[in-house]
């Protein structure tokens, strides 16, 4: 999955301004690995635990439904987030769809996903194990991003700071203020970006679902 709020994804942040300390320079390389978290924590998922079966075929179905509909709803924010920005406005600063409610919806629509995936193997250990290194990551990438884009756009991206206080919960009372913002929607470039992403959870459902 790409990870990206300001910038191509997979690309290292320019360090410049007051961003050259050594907390950023660590949260930096926290950014630009961080695609190599996910391989080693889904194979000791699957070496040390197993999924765990609630035994009645309605709960089965139900958690079935209710871990497909998290990976939607995550990569249906991912989505929205790319597809509601391909035109910035003069400051540069993606505040548009879901950018006016929250300050990192890509990040918050990953964490939906994987909640998703945890749900399907249902295994108490690994809620723990897949949620909370995703949290913490995000938490520090999210501050780096942060200072690079005050670095960047100064004044601009405080007033939006200012005005989208909440980094991964959404203000619904503004959702249809987002909702309006988002037209035209980019669909082009939002397949672009997301069509590996969800080829991505479908085939770790699926794989899921044939191992229960």
């Amino acid at each position: 999955m790409r990870f990206s709020c300001f910038q191509r994804s997979g690309s290292p942040l320019p360090v410049t301004g007051p961003s050259q300390s050594t907390g950023f320079r660590i949260i930096q390389q926290m950014r630009r690995y961080r695609r190599v978290l996910p391989a080693p924590i889904a194979i000791l998922t699957l070496v040390v635990f197993e999924p765990v079966s609630t035994g009645s075929e309605i709960l089965e179905s139900l958690a079935n439904c209710v871990s497909i509909a998290l990976c939607g709803l995550g990569e249906s924010l991912r989505f929205w987030a790319w597809g509601s920005n391909v035109n910035r406005g003069p400051s540069g600063i993606r505040d548009r769809g879901p950018y006016a409610i929250m300050r990192h919806p890509l990040y918050l629509g990953n964490l939906l996903i994987v909640f998703g995936i945890a749900t399907i193997f249902n295994n108490p250990w690994v809620y723990g194990l897949s949620l909370l290194p995703f949290a913490f990551l995000y938490f520090f990438i999210a501050q780096g991003d942060e200072i690079y884009m005050r670095s960047r756009f100064g004044a601009n991206y405080e007033e939006y700071s200012d005005r989208v206080t909440r980094r991964f919960l959404p203000k619904l009372s503004q959702l249809s203020a987002s909702l309006r913002s988002t037209r035209p929607l980019g669909w082009k470039l939002a397949v672009h970006k997301e069509f590996d992403s969800c080829c991505a959870w479908l085939a770790g459902l699926s794989g899921l679902g044939v191992y229960k």
